[in-house]
């Protein structure tokens, strides 16, 4: 690297350090302006005119109210989706809190009765041990389905009922 090369270099850094210590004194960063500064709303803050007659009611308002939500903040976990058929969800749960009973059944009642020394029956008796455990989450699982299906149907039958009437 000659002299002259290594004078650019340097300079070169020099301009970048200004740069990064000071960038507004070093012309890559320009100072904002007085209404750049001050606090930006945003657009739908601003009314678009001021009217000082009467004015049309937006759609918005004109739209009927909403139905009020029941259940309080934690209602719309038994809010039902129209698109959702929660016969099915309960018919599965049904059948898995089935399960669950018999399991439950067979190690405590029929297992626990019979001491027999067969292999085959302590070793049944070992594997479904514990197993009816499996299934016990679809208890809680069924009422809040139950209780969404019973809502479901109430509100499809009062559709169905406002169809009716019109």
């Amino acid at each position: 690297m000659t002299g002259h090369q290594l004078r650019r270099y340097c300079r070169r850094i020099r301009s970048l350090l200004r740069t990064v210590r000071d960038p507004v004194r070093s012309g890559a960063v320009r100072e904002p302006t007085q209404h750049e500064m001050a606090p930006q709303l945003p657009l739908i803050f601003y009314r678009p005119y001021v009217s000082t007659g009467p004015r049309k009611p937006t759609q918005h308002e004109m739209a009927p109210p909403a139905p009020a939500k029941s259940g309080g903040p934690l209602g719309f976990l038994t809010q039902p989706n129209p698109d959702i058929n929660y016969d099915v969800i309960v018919a599965a749960y049904v059948v898995c809190c089935g399960l669950c009973a018999i399991l439950y059944a067979a190690e405590r009642f029929v297992f626990s009765s019979i001491r027999d020394g067969t292999d085959f029956i302590a070793e049944n008796r070992e594997s479904l041990k514990g197993l009816y455990i499996i299934f016990t989450p679809f208890l809680p699982c069924l009422l809040w389905a139950a209780a969404v299906r019973r809502r479901s149907g109430r509100s499809s039958a009062g559709d169905g009922a406002k169809e009716k009437g019109e």
